[in-house]
């Protein structure tokens, strides 16, 4: 029952289509095995085939020979330049916004998030709570100890502020750099 089915379909698509369901077969197979086995494989199925067919056959074989070619010397590169470059483009957005050495927001990306929630604040007719803290002695710190402790303070500083801060709080190293 089902076959009779499956057959009825498959007469209606040749219709439609006006190429044979196995021809169209065929070719798909084109995309995996060569040119010269699947001319015979044609003639072997359809020993006659009308010459208004032969143009769109030879057509079809070349663009599916094609395909994988194209694939690899076109759009896999260019996809690969187009994944470089996001990655770049989000480093460069994560430098552009955060502090190399503390990993806390620097100068820009701070008073761009405290510009908004002081936007945000005004327009809720919320309070808003804004600290700023600095350290002192950076230099002294710089010319006692090397700029290598230096960094260390800085970076022990930013995760004491990390730890103490709610997610949520914004902080950011403003000054020096």
């Amino acid at each position: 029952m089902l076959g009779g089915k499956l057959n009825k379909r498959k007469q209606n698509y040749s219709k439609k289509r006006g190429l044979p369901l196995k021809l169209v077969f065929i070719i798909s197979i084109s995309i995996l095995i060569g040119d010269a086995f699947i001319e015979e494989l044609l003639f072997l199925f359809f020993p006659t085939i009308p010459d208004k067919y032969v143009p769109f056959i030879d057509a079809l074989l070349l663009i599916t020979l094609l395909l994988p070619v194209l694939y690899f010397y076109l759009y896999r590169p260019i996809i690969t330049q187009l994944e470089e470059t996001k990655r770049a483009e989000e480093v460069l957005r994560t430098l552009a916004l955060f502090d190399e050495l503390t990993g806390l927001y620097n100068r820009r990306g701070f008073m761009s998030l405290s510009d908004q929630f002081l936007r945000l604040s005004n327009r809720t007719k919320r309070g808003l709570i804004l600290v700023f803290a600095d350290v002192d002695n950076m230099k002294q710190i710089n010319d006692t100890f090397g700029h290598a402790e230096g960094d260390r303070a800085l970076i022990c500083t930013a995760r004491v502020l990390q730890n103490t801060f709610r997610g949520s709080d914004v902080i950011g190293r403003v000054g020096g750099g």
